[in-house]
């Protein structure tokens, strides 16, 4: 068992669920293979069963090139038809107050620029025509320059997305999630000058309510994020917008899900990921009364799912 909530609660899941061999959590993803193969020697009874892994070490600032070896030949991992999957950073910076990945992930962490453009290379080689960047934050990537007349220059997405335009034989670029404080206008410029990039971009508004985005910590508030999505609407002409909406937000009221409804209705959304609130452990959110009852939760997703069925921005 992997991933944020494996990371958080692995001793209980152990007492819980005897029969699992393995918990790793997602923040112990280097010791992926020391912990597997020997496991695969045990479990199979030959030792020679396990392969034999080399995973390059992560540190504060940097990690390895994303890639598991054997016998110097790479083991491709996340590989989908003809997407490549690629992380360009971990962790998150952010507090949401819902959100237990910041506790389990830690703060972000970059890749080294050449190392993506490397693996990206590699995928395309290995017959991948298309790529997802993949981060918590994808769109808050950077590094520094400190040599060769580059100085102090910040290298950030846009920068990232520009270099990873050129590579040849690469047709389309994805990425995965943005967060709207960190689309800035440069990166709306660059997203539409780099015909490679897919109009398909999700963009997370989680509540179209000002006071609800406050108590979750998401930093802007529902006029910026509208300003956001027209800037992109308007920079890429075939844009296909989804975003995420929670309801039932401990404090939400009526006229706070009225907002909602209402930013659902006010922007031609192709696609979104709707949720009824439920506390985690850990978060700041859980300490806050949920006091939205259930029934109303189900009530509220139901209305803003037919919300998002309706044709939008009427005349």
């Amino acid at each position: 068992m992997t991933g944020c909530a494996a990371e958080r609660i692995q001793k209980s899941l152990r007492r819980r669920f005897p029969h699992v061999d393995l918990v790793v959590g997602a923040k112990s993803i280097q010791e992926f293979p020391d912990r597997i193969a020997p496991l695969l020697s045990k479990k199979s009874g030959d030792p020679g069963a396990a392969v034999r892994f080399n995973w390059f070490a992560e540190s504060e600032e940097t990690f390895g090139d994303g890639q598991l070896r054997s016998e110097g030949k790479p083991l491709n991992l996340g590989e989908e038809g003809k997407t490549g999957f690629v992380t360009i950073m971990r962790g998150c910076n952010y507090t949401c107050s819902y959100c237990i990945v910041p506790f389990v992930r830690g703060r972000e962490a970059y890749r080294p620029v050449d190392q993506i453009l490397s693996e990206v290379q590699s995928k395309v080689r290995s017959g991948n025509t298309e790529v997802m960047l993949l981060g918590q934050t994808v769109n808050s990537y950077w590094q520094k320059f400190g040599s060769n007349g580059n100085a102090g220059k910040i290298f950030d997405f846009a920068d990232l997305l520009l270099e990873v335009h050129k590579i040849e034989g690469l047709e389309t670029i994805r990425f995965m999630s943005p967060h709207p404080h960190y689309m800035t206008d440069k990166l709306i410029t660059t997203l539409s000058q780099c015909k490679k990039i897919s109009p398909q971009i999700h963009l997370p508004v989680q509540s179209g309510s000002n006071a609800i985005l406050k108590k979750m910590n998401r930093n802007y508030t529902r006029e910026e994020y509208l300003e956001i999505a027209n800037k992109l609407s308007q920079a890429i002409p075939k844009l296909q917008l989804s975003t995420d909406f929670i309801v039932g937000f401990p404090g939400e009221t009526e006229s706070d899900f009225e907002q909602t409804l209402s930013l659902a209705g006010q922007f031609p959304f192709g696609m979104a990921y709707c949720f009824k609130y439920s506390p985690r452990a850990g978060t700041a959110a859980s300490l806050l009364q949920d006091d939205v009852p259930q029934e109303l939760k189900e009530e509220r997703l139901s209305k803003i799912l037919r919300q998002l069925e309706q044709p939008c921005c009427d005349d």
